[in-house]
């Protein structure tokens, strides 16, 4: 994508899912705080075939959502535990007390 995350991850911070059947699980990593303003694209051939920022209620199988026009391959399987973040995290957000303290890392979510 040409996007440099390095000092954004947080190794705790991911869904997964085993979205190949093979019992293999497969991580997403949750990187809050980038910038929608990013700009991302395809750097190889046959990679990809666009990036780009999308509201969640278009991912297919989010609650409530809407059905997307777009191509998504491979993210059904993680949409149920990345809602259960996106929910703690606006939850935290509401519940936090000030923005001096300390935030901790929600724990690998697992299906």
């Amino acid at each position: 994508t040409g996007v440099d995350i390095k000092g954004h991850i947080v190794p705790n911070k991911y869904v997964q899912a085993d979205i190949y059947g093979t019992g293999r699980m497969v991580k997403l990593y949750l990187v809050p705080g980038i910038s929608e303003e990013t700009q991302y694209g395809p750097h190889a051939r046959k990679e990809i075939s666009e990036i780009g920022w999308v509201p969640l209620k278009q991912l297919p199988g989010w609650p409530g959502g809407d059905d997307s026009k777009q191509k998504f391959v491979d993210v059904r399987p993680f949409v149920t535990d990345l809602c259960r973040w996106v929910e703690e995290q606006l939850g935290n957000s509401r519940s936090r007390p000030s923005s001096s303290s300390k935030q901790r890392s929600p724990s690998p979510l697992q299906p």
